[in-house]
């Protein structure tokens, strides 16, 4: 038995709480991941890094859970230089803002946004800017991966 201390901060425990809400409302999605878990952990042998690889609907459960429940409600950046974006001119220095609620639960880029499917993510047509709730690029935030890593262990368990 794989043994963790776990200290998850507000932003962690926000999404475990939705992820378990999630799962206990989608008894097939809970019934899956327990499978894909139970299988990795046998497997894995001890090796919590092989486990963690080894459970890509765990890692698409709490995108999931993050497209429906995202943490922050918008992102914000101000161009450097002015930019054109589908037709509209944006000037350098002018906040643009992306609301990441709406977005997650828009059908223009969800299928069917309001039903729980974190099988979604499983697919390699998705775009990687569908999952942005820790930001992208340079300003990502310096957390992610800490944040990710320790919702999937307590997960696991």
């Amino acid at each position: 038995m794989l043994r963790l201390k776990l200290c998850p901060s507000a932003q962690t425990a926000h999404t475990l709480l939705f992820t378990l809400f999630e799962l206990a409302r989608n008894p097939s999605v809970q019934t899956a991941l327990r499978d894909e878990v139970t299988a990795a952990y046998r497997e894995a042998q001890g090796d919590v890094c092989k486990l963690m690889s080894s459970v890509p609907l765990l890692r698409a459960a709490i995108k999931e859970t993050l497209r429906l429940y995202p943490i922050g409600v918008t992102l914000q950046r101000y161009p450097v230089q002015d930019i054109v974006i589908q037709n509209y001119h944006i000037p350098a220095g002018t906040m643009v803002m992306a609301g990441l609620y709406t977005m997650g639960r828009s059908p223009e880029i969800f299928p069917e946004p309001e039903r729980y499917n974190p099988g979604r993510w499983l697919t390699t047509d998705r775009n990687y800017f569908q999952a942005v709730n820790f930001g992208f690029g340079m300003r990502q935030c310096i957390g992610r991966r800490v944040a990710e890593t320790e919702i999937g262990i307590f997960l696991v368990h």
